[in-house]
């Protein structure tokens, strides 16, 4: 009895085709679970990158709100310095527009008052202008000192080179 060899060949085609179509499946079940491995990996890092950035702009907003708190303070204290050389101006001109007490003094009338009066509004023009050069400068450094305080919320502090600015 011989075998014929097309029937082998057919035979091993077949067998071929069946191997190679397991294959596959197999393949393609290591493909949907390497796919659903993928997806979850990009699903964690999805999350773990948002709750750094929530932390992020937590930190960010917590320095803001501090430096708040201070500029409500400051712009206080500063109210209050501007209180105190308004007041200082107007005892300036209260003592100089007194009358005199001196019988002599008052002999020479109005214009011994005049380098009083002329102080006081010298004293008060500067207080003013004082004043707000202090606020422009106190703003300008508050804003510097709010932004270097995020920049350092949000880098690594092992690779920060010189924080002796603060």
């Amino acid at each position: 009895m011989s075998v014929r060899p097309g029937l082998i060949v057919l035979a091993a085609a077949l067998l071929f085709g069946a191997g190679w179509a397991v294959r596959g499946w197999l393949a393609d079940e290591d493909l949907a679970e390497l796919r659903a491995e993928h997806a979850t990996a990009i699903a964690k890092a999805e999350r773990a990158a948002r709750a750094e950035e929530a932390a992020r702009t937590q930190r960010v907003q917590e320095i803001a709100n501090a430096d708040r708190a201070r500029l409500a303070a400051r712009l206080r204290a500063a109210e209050s310095a501007r209180a105190a050389a308004d007041s200082l101006r107007d005892a300036a001109i209260a003592a100089a527009s007194a009358p005199a007490s001196d019988p002599a003094a008052a002999d020479r009338g109005e214009t011994a008052a005049g380098p009083g009066l002329v102080l006081a509004d010298v004293l008060g023009r500067c207080g003013g202008r004082v004043a707000a050069l202090a606020a422009a400068v106190d703003a300008a450094r508050a804003a510097g000192l709010v932004c270097a305080r995020a920049y350092d919320s949000l880098t690594d502090p092992t690779t920060r080179k010189d924080a002796s600015w603060q």
